[in-house]
């Protein structure tokens, strides 16, 4: 019988160390395209364990702490929501600021971060990729006759 119980308790610790229940946020995004200043605010997302805690801590660009939001537990598929909080609490000056979601087993620094911007009158997230207008070749024209030529762009993700 103790043979049987130690097989047991062997089995079960190495379940434990190969495979370890932490969840980690794996997408996030501010709720709405924008919130005007005198709205309230969420985050969502996805975390990959399900009903498990879930914190959002927004910095500004020097990395200095303006405050965090939460979901006491997410929904069992993963998908989380955070409180409703004040966009004038969290932004009083324009800037750039980092909001980084992770789990209550998961270090911020290993969190899932976006960059939101608050230009005084609402806050938005700032896309991370840039269009860029490519060249536009040479063109010879007659005096006074219309030019047509077609614009292209790049996506920096694409480069």
């Amino acid at each position: 019988m103790r043979v049987k119980l130690a097989m047991f308790l062997m089995f079960s610790l190495n379940i434990l160390v190969v495979a370890p229940a932490y969840a980690n946020v794996t997408t996030l995004s501010l709720g709405e395209n924008t919130y005007p200043k005198d709205g309230k605010f969420i985050f969502t997302g996805n975390e990959d364990e399900g009903s498990t805690s879930v914190f959002v801590i927004i910095r500004d660009s020097t990395g200095a702490f303006m405050g965090m939001l939460s979901d006491p537990s997410s929904d069992s598929d993963g998908t989380f929501s955070t409180l409703p909080r004040d966009v004038s609490q969290f932004f009083k000056s324009k800037g750039f600021f980092n909001a980084t979601g992770f789990t209550d087993n998961q270090k911020e620094e290993s969190g899932i971060t976006i960059k939101l911007e608050y230009d005084g009158s609402k806050i938005f997230v700032v896309p991370d990729f840039v269009l860029k207008l490519n060249a536009i070749t040479d063109q010879t024209v007659e005096e006074k006759k219309t030019v047509t030529f077609t614009v292209t762009l790049t996506n920096s993700l694409t480069d």
